[in-house]
């Protein structure tokens, strides 16, 4: 006989286009496992791991297998990591898996369309499908926001590997955007602007509020808190002051996620390849890569306050450098 079944977390709308709901998981325990509102999927993983979890990334904030070693010598393995300790995985996996999950999951993930978006490993591949598995036959849990797990497990991406690997060079993006419908050319403009992941922008176009934007210079950007539920701290959305008119015009229009994409989906450029595009055209254009997480909400999400005004200052005067270089 199976765990009692479970579901985490209030319903989610069926499609983004309506309104993310403000309570994503409600207060609840479910085997041990307790669910603080207003959390995503990466806050959920954390608090399945406990107080291990900051043993885990030490003082250096990394997951080491010397960390993973200790804690399960120690006996205090749990949760996840207990789960897979059993199953006989082995320690140098564990720390693939949980270290690409740190790093790489983002904490705006609510529904199996923000999964589908994320830059993926396999070890952040193998995490996911492990610890769906472990939510489902060690917890008893059926949906996760109002969404099947099934659901989730669809939406887990997969290692872009042979055709997939694609990085689109800047005429491949300028065709592409003369190919783009009239109608689409200024959502396509944002994510190769942005490099923004789909689903994010999509939550940003739904909320917007023209009076959040800050203009600096040739540099305009626009806080992402809102609509990052979790302990995020509000990156921010770069953009070219220049844009600011055209956003005006497409902020508070709904798009569902599938209709956009299919949309935005030209030849060699998808909005996935858009985000891995920006992300080389900064760096080519002399952004460093650190700032060029923090560009795309890749950086550590913890920073303090200082860090996180010296991180905003630096990507703006980086910003404001390529910002006329841009081929569309």
């Amino acid at each position: 006989m199976g765990p009692p079944r479970f579901e985490l977390g209030s319903p989610a709308p069926q499609a983004l286009s309506k309104k993310q709901p403000e309570k994503r998981f409600s207060q609840k325990e479910v085997d041990g496992l307790v669910l603080v509102e207003g959390a995503d999927l990466k806050t959920l993983i954390r608090e399945d791991l406990g107080s291990i979890y900051t043993k885990l990334r030490g003082k250096r904030g990394n997951i080491s297998k010397r960390a993973v070693e200790n804690v399960i010598k120690s006996g205090e393995a749990q949760g996840f990591l207990k789960y897979m300790q059993v199953k006989g995985t082995s320690t140098l996996t564990i720390r693939d898996m949980l270290s690409a999950m740190d790093r790489l999951l983002p904490e705006d993930i609510f529904t199996p369309e923000d999964l589908e978006d994320v830059e993926t490993t396999k070890y952040l591949t193998r995490f996911l499908q492990n610890f769906f598995t472990y939510l489902d036959v060690k917890k008893g849990v059926d949906k996760l926001n109002g969404y099947k797990l099934s659901m989730w497990r669809r939406a887990i991406p997969k290692p872009e590997e042979g055709v997939e690997e694609i990085y689109p060079s800047d005429k491949d993006v300028v065709k592409a955007f003369e190919k783009c419908s009239d109608s689409f050319k200024p959502h396509f403009k944002l994510l190769a602007y942005s490099g923004m992941r789909l689903a994010q922008l999509l939550r940003v176009l739904e909320s917007f509020d023209e009076d959040k934007i800050v203009i600096d210079g040739k540099v305009a950007r626009y806080p992402l808190g809102h609509i990052s539920k979790g302990s995020k701290k509000g990156y921010w959305m770069f953009f070219p002051a220049t844009f600011v008119d055209e956003l005006r015009q497409i902020g508070g229009r709904s798009y569902s996620y599938d209709y956009l994409r299919r949309e935005l989906i030209i030849g060699k450029v998808t909005p996935k390849r858009l985000r891995k595009w920006q992300a080389n055209f900064l760096v080519e254009n002399g952004v460093d890569p650190q700032v060029v997480d923090f560009i795309q909400g890749r950086a550590t999400l913890s920073i303090g306050s200082t860090h996180y005004f010296k991180m905003t200052k630096m990507a703006t005067k980086a910003y404001s450098k390529v910002v006329d270089r841009f081929p569309i």
